[in-house]
């Protein structure tokens, strides 16, 4: 007996640890970037959102979209780098009479074209002129007329040219307001693999939907959002725009294990720290919303998680509150590991023999 009680102490040793025991709410963290300064397509916007560790945007929830903030983006203006190393306008006025000036630090920031920064008014920062963005053309009758098309600086002055004047040139009495509240749309993860597919997410799932009105799956096999509505609509994936960018600390891990072998491996994700990731804890329902969404792409039909009985009581291996009623006070011998059911979301656990095998789910410490 006395034997039994020390290899108990022993393993409650390993499972908790002294920096966790106060940790109390959720452990999942979420973020949403917004990328503004180089237009994509849709492609190239997951390719750069995962070499940062992160994806295209997961939206489960109006919460979610409400969160954004779509109203900066970058457009080509009619001002760039003469052979000189003066900088001109376009449609050969002086830049000496214009009303718009350098963003602070921002003359040699890029490059030899300039663009206008949507919400900082007389502003404007150079950029490289082969980056691909939206851009403003003057008309005859001196109204702006805003463009969501991203291409580089010579060919927006050469669309400018043939289709309205010029380039715009930004002179005394132009305000923030002729160049702001345009639409244009930003990518999220949405997609499908070609017409009359099903629409998936890039990573996860979710069944959020706010098609823009008059729009719905028809052409198109990507997703954006109107930066004006935050509605959503299906573009053609070879245009390029803004996207967000999503990132969790959550780690889907597509191997094998029992639930001691998961645990070591999720806290072995970190050799310098193995305190800095652990098995999941779900502190409420919506945290296992968002689990469930992030467990779609697992190979078994459950995934453990760090639900735990032992010593007579159920807990998660970081030490937070289980939440939970009518979990069983004495659970059948071995079953006494919870898993989350990737199919099922009205389901918040099953409990399983803890040697059996299958998928997991970790969580980075911030």
């Amino acid at each position: 007996m006395r034997m039994k009680r020390v290899l108990l102490v022993a393993l409650l040793h390993v499972l908790f640890d002294s920096r966790n025991l106060c940790l109390l709410g959720s452990v999942i963290r979420k973020d949403t970037t917004y990328n503004f300064e180089l237009p994509s397509t849709w492609l190239e916007a997951r390719e750069h959102c995962r070499s940062h560790s992160g994806d295209l945007a997961l939206l489960t929830q109006q919460s979610d979209v409400d969160l954004l903030d779509p109203y900066i983006y970058l457009s080509w203006i009619g001002l760039y780098k003469a052979a000189d190393g003066d900088w001109k306008w376009s449609d050969g006025k002086s830049y000496e009479n214009a009303c718009y000036k350098w963003l602070l630090g921002c003359e040699d920031n890029n490059g030899d074209c300039a663009a206008a920064n949507s919400t900082e008014g007389c502003k404007h920062q150079s950029q490289d002129c082969d980056d691909k963005l939206f851009f403003y053309c003057s008309n005859v009758d001196s109204t702006i007329t805003f463009v969501p098309m991203a291409t580089t600086w010579e060919n927006a002055r050469n669309y400018c040219q043939q289709r309205h004047k010029d380039l715009v040139t930004l002179e005394s009495g132009t305000t923030a307001n002729d160049l702001s509240d345009d639409l244009f749309y930003i990518w999220t993860g949405l997609h499908r693999a070609q017409p009359g597919a099903d629409w998936e997410w890039s990573i996860g799932r979710a069944d959020y939907e706010n098609w823009e009105e008059g729009n719905g799956p028809a052409e198109g096999d990507c997703v954006g959002l109107s930066n004006t509505e935050n509605s959503m609509t299906n573009l053609d994936c070879n245009s390029t725009w803004p996207f967000y960018c999503y990132f969790d600390n959550l780690v889907l891990v597509k191997e094998n294990k029992t639930w001691e072998e998961a645990l070591e491996h999720c806290r072995a994700m970190d050799l310098v720290d193995p305190q800095r990731n652990d098995l999941i804890s779900i502190s409420g329902p919506l945290d296992h919303h968002t689990v469930w969404f992030r467990i779609n792409k697992a190979t078994t039909n459950e995934v453990w998680t760090g639900l735990r009985y032992l010593a007579h009581k159920w807990f998660w291996v970081d030490g937070t509150d289980v939440p939970y009623l009518n979990l069983p006070t004495c659970p059948d011998l071995g079953k006494h590991c919870g898993t989350v059911d990737r199919d099922n979301s009205t389901i918040p656990w099953i409990i399983r023999d803890c040697n059996e095998k299958r998928n997991f789910l970790c969580y980075k410490k911030y």
